[in-house]
């Protein structure tokens, strides 16, 4: 599973049909992986003593360009730049499990489709992509 930072898919406006401009993605991962990254996530949602998760320390994933770490946080916010290569996401428990079940069907048969994993954040100018081929 690769973790990859994508900037300015418009490419300074030369696509005008892209309504997404920035985005981290989570791709390149099959049945296994998937299932590794739900259990991640669910085991962060019920540990009450756990408010961060940390995404490229974690064995199965690959940082290609970026750092993105994972916070419990009342605001839910979504993905928020903090430095030129480090991220925070801020979502809720709510948004945290709902990511569980948006992962489910990518966890028992390999998928051609994807995710935002940040549906249910307040708007924000990065998305969140869950996708096996990287597309969307």
């Amino acid at each position: 599973m690769k973790l990859e930072y994508n900037h300015d898919l418009t490419d300074n406006g030369k696509f005008k049909n892209i309504e997404i401009k920035n985005l981290i993605r989570l791709w390149d991962f099959g049945c296994n992986e998937s299932k590794l990254f739900q259990e991640l996530i669910n085991s962060f949602v019920l540990d009450a003593s756990k408010f961060e998760v940390v995404l490229e320390a974690q064995e199965f994933i690959t940082s290609i360009n970026c750092k993105l770490t994972l916070i419990k946080s009342d605001k839910n916010n979504g993905i928020e730049r903090i430095s030129e290569d480090q991220f925070i996401c801020n979502l809720n428990l709510d948004s945290y499990k709902h990511m569980i079940n948006l992962i489910e069907p990518f966890i028992n048969h390999d998928s051609s489709g994807y995710q935002w994993l940040d549906e249910l954040a307040n708007p924000s100018e990065i998305d969140f992509l869950f996708s096996p081929g990287g597309t969307w």
